[in-house]
């Protein structure tokens, strides 16, 4: 999995889903893809 699609990946996971334990694990992984990660979240 390349970087672009792993930021995506662990958007839709951590900040597009209301399970909270995951979105505090996985905000730290996608924090540097913070745009990548918006449209990701848009999209969905």
């Amino acid at each position: 999995m390349d970087t672009n699609q792993y930021c995506i990946v662990g958007c839709i996971l951590s900040r597009c889903n209301l399970n909270t334990t995951t979105k505090i694990q996985n905000m730290k992984k996608v924090e540097s893809c913070s745009k990548e990660c918006a449209q990701a979240c848009l999209k969905n």
